[in-house]
């Protein structure tokens, strides 16, 4: 099942939204993103938060049909609160919308989740043209992807620890590449309609930036 999540960020483009909506099983608005959510158009199934931004009653009166989820756990901010009932509601995959912007330490914890969450689920945050996922391995549970791409798509990976990886379909091709945290695998280019990954070892973050892909792919 897949699930778009609206988290408080900066707001992502009207068609963006509209294009991902299109393809959601279920829409969750964390409470603070109700009203961009208002403003975008989008309808959510799920508004889910301590509702500190926003008035339950107001975001029931903007949002009749939504079911109000009250999580007042102040150990979890609300986005990773939207992930755990995504979660709970069967989610198989999330996109995220409105993860960056804003404060420098949410869009770090943002960040954070893939780490946390990638592997309970295929989890994409999405902004604009740029799609970012999270991946890891173990050399006894390597880690194979097969990207689809355009020519001329940037294909950025950045190590979070020391990373051993294959990739192949692109410019600069590399065969058990030891990665370490930095900038040596940043803005690669693609070559062809796919781009195969193959991580071995470490956990990294993968980012592709296309202009041209209109759904989110699943890695």
């Amino acid at each position: 099942m897949h699930v778009l999540i609206l988290a408080n960020g900066s707001p992502p483009p009207r068609d963006l939204v509209q294009r991902v909506a299109a393809t959601a099983d279920l829409i969750i608005a964390t409470d603070g993103a109700a009203m961009k959510a208002y403003d975008l158009g989008l309808q959510p199934h799920l508004i889910c938060g301590d509702f500190d931004s926003i008035d339950k009653a107001h975001a029931s009166q903007l949002f009749p049909a939504a079911e109000i989820v009250v999580a007042p756990n102040q150990d979890y901010a609300d986005l990773e609160k939207s992930l755990q009932l995504a979660r709970d509601r069967g989610a198989t995959q999330v996109t995220v919308l409105g993860a960056t912007g804003g404060r420098l330490d949410h869009t770090l914890a943002n960040l954070a989740l893939l780490l946390s969450w990638h592997r309970t689920m295929t989890l994409c945050i999405q902004e604009a043209n740029t799609f970012l996922w999270c991946l890891s391995a173990n050399r006894n549970s390597p880690s194979k992807r097969i990207l689809p791409t355009q020519p001329d798509d940037i294909i950025s990976v950045i190590a979070i620890e020391p990373a051993i990886l294959s990739i192949h379909g692109v410019l600069w091709e590399a065969d058990h590449l030891l990665l370490q945290p930095g900038t040596r695998a940043v803005s690669n280019k693609a070559l062809g309609q796919n781009v195969e990954i193959e991580l071995v070892q470490g956990t990294v973050f993968l980012c592709l930036l296309s202009s041209s892909i209109r759904e989110t792919p699943a890695p």
